[in-house]
């Protein structure tokens, strides 16, 4: 389970700032703030996914068979019983991310740039050639939506798919949370490892 947390930490590559608020986030028409397992999981594959492999409250579904311009897989994440994240990730084709881009803004209107210092700039997501790394929308608190494009490939295996875009369905206090929880269980393995190892290094 560590394992698929560290990925979907890494590959999420969010900048968490507080969001105005702006109505209820929903997948599959699903409200994902009280989402649970079995209603997304059944919801997800009447859309036309199909699960890959499942572990533990971590979900991939082959998402090619859901319309949407590009995509690939499917990624979700629960804790607990509790949705945490679900991350759609696309192959790297400009004309397929600028249709994607433009479907966005005809269902949540402008997005906007996530800068590091927690400043969102206006972009113009329709553009042929926008820059959007990160975009976020205006969401009901906790909920982020998060549009990625050069997003980095943790599971790239040569410099062709090094890249991917990424679109993130994220409950940002559970995210946190576990993101912190998984940062001291980290912590406390390596010290576990390093006692084992006694006076070898």
């Amino acid at each position: 389970m560590k394992h698929v947390v560290s990925y979907l930490i890494a590959c999420a590559g969010l900048w968490f700032a507080g969001a105005a608020a702006a109505g209820e986030l929903t997948l599959f028409n699903v409200e994902l703030r009280t989402a649970d397992e079995a209603t997304l999981h059944n919801a997800a594959v009447a859309a036309g996914a199909r699960l890959i492999k499942s572990s533990k409250g971590h979900r991939i579904y082959d998402a090619s068979r859901i319309g949407l311009p590009g995509a690939q897989t499917l990624e979700v994440l629960f804790d607990e019983g509790r949705f945490v994240i679900a991350a759609y990730a696309f192959r790297h084709d400009p004309k397929a991310n600028h249709e994607l881009r433009r479907l966005l803004v005809a269902k949540y209107g402008d997005g906007k740039v996530a800068l590091d210092d927690g400043r969102r700039l206006p972009v113009d997501m329709t553009q042929r050639f926008a820059e959007c790394a990160p975009c976020k929308w205006d969401i009901e608190a906790p909920m982020e939506l998060v549009y990625t494009d050069y997003a980095k490939n943790p599971r790239s295996t040569s410099f062709l798919d090094e890249w991917e875009t990424r679109l993130s369905y994220v409950n940002q206090s559970l995210f946190t949370e576990l993101q912190r929880r998984t940062a001291e269980a980290a912590k406390g393995s390596d010290r576990e490892r390093a006692r084992g190892l006694g006076s070898r290094f």
